[in-house]
Parts: C-alpha cells; sequence; structure tokens
C-alpha cells in the first residue's frame, strides 16, 4: 500500500505470500501526514515487513496497541508513537530506524539482531527478546518509565542509557562501546 497522503489501518491485515510495504505520505510533503494504526490490529507477514511514514508529519501513529509479526524482517523507517502495548516478532530481525515509544509495554523478538537507530521508550515494561543481539546506535536511550527491562545479547555501538522504574535484568553477553548509564531503579528519591 503506497498512499501521497494517509494511511489508515482499522483492521488485521495478512500477506500469505511475499512482503508487506505500507508507505504513507510518500510525495514527501509532510505537514499531518502519516500511517495511522487504529483499533488495535494484527500486521501478518509471509516475508519482510515495512513500515514507511512522513518524517516531517506524525510519523506511524498507533492509536491503541499493535501486534507486528513477520517471517522475515520488520522494518520501521519513521517515528513510531503508540497509546497502548507493541509486540514486534521478527524471525529475520527487526529495524527501528527512529524514535519509537510506546505507551504501554514494548515487546520486540527476534531470531535474528535487533538493530535500534534511535531512542526507545516503554510505560511498562520493555522486553527485548529471541536469539539475535540488539544493537543501539550511538548515544541512546532505552527506558521503561513504569516497569522493568529485560535484555538478551547487547551491543552498544557508543554511549548507551538504560533506564528502568523497576529493575533491569541483562539475560547475556552486554558490550558497550562507550559512557554506560544504568539506572535501574528511576523511582528513587
Amino acid at each position: 500500500v503506497s498512499a501521497t497522503t494517509d494511511v489508515y489501518v482499522d483492521v488485521d491485515l495478512t500477506t500469505d505470500t511475499g512482503d508487506m510495504i505500507l508507505s504513507a505520505d510518500t510525495d514527501a510533503s509532510g505537514g499531518a501526514e502519516g500511517m495511522f494504526l487504529r483499533f488495535g490490529p494484527t500486521l501478518t507477514s509471509a516475508g519482510n515487513m515495512v513500515l514507511s511514514a512522513s518524517s516531517t508529519g506524525v510519523g506511524i501513529d498507533v492509536g491503541t496497541s499493535v501486534t507486528m509479526v513477520a517471517a522475515g524482517v520488520i522494518t520501521l523507517n519513521d517515528d513510531l508513537a503508540s497509546s497502548g502495548n507493541v509486540s514486534l516478532t521478527g524471525t529475520g530481525g527487526i529495524n527501528v530506524n527512529a524514535a519509537f515509544a510506546s505507551g504501554g509495554s514494548a515487546t520486540l523478538n527476534a531470531d535474528s539482531d535487533i538493530n535500534v537507530a534511535g531512542d526507545l521508550t516503554a510505560s511498562g515494561n520493555l522486553t527485548f527478546g529471541g536469539t539475535g543481539t540488539a544493537m543501539f546506535v550511538d548515544g541512546a536511550t532505552i527506558a521503561s518509565t513504569g516497569g522493568t527491562m529485560a535484555l538478551n545479547e547487547v551491543t552498544a555501538l557508543g554511549a548507551i542509557t538504560l533506564n528502568a522504574k523497576d529493575g533491569i535484568t541483562l539475560n547475556d553477553d552486554f558490550t558497550s562501546n562507550g559512557l554506560t548509564t544504568i539506572d535501574a531503579d528511576t523511582n528513587s528519591s
């Protein structure tokens, strides 16, 4: 699906074969244009899944919660903001190429690498699972403002900040290539 203005997804979407590619604001006019995932949809792709929206508009706006499942790689090319839970399962990996903010819990699972190129925040619990390595860009802040954080293998490509209100669990190797700040009790005074 490709649109020069908005893309609205109000129902579950599934591809039985091939990739799922959703693109909003393909003419790059910006403004209030973007992608709107409303009413808690589940997006399922037999291949890769790519979501792109205006980098100067609202980005990917999730009205409540969303579940994304792909046999291949899930790629989010623009800011994602959700008022509810976000669950991403990409067998081939996950690429978050902009800011990611979940108003509820966020779960990212992959059997390959999870690449995060911006800040990632969840109001609830934040979980990185699967067998791949979570890789974070230099200067990234990863935060669970109202819950816990659980991470498997992590590589920070530079400085990284991990914040959680109720604890951080590192289940595997943690490699940082810069200043590392970890606050596992952000609600303390």
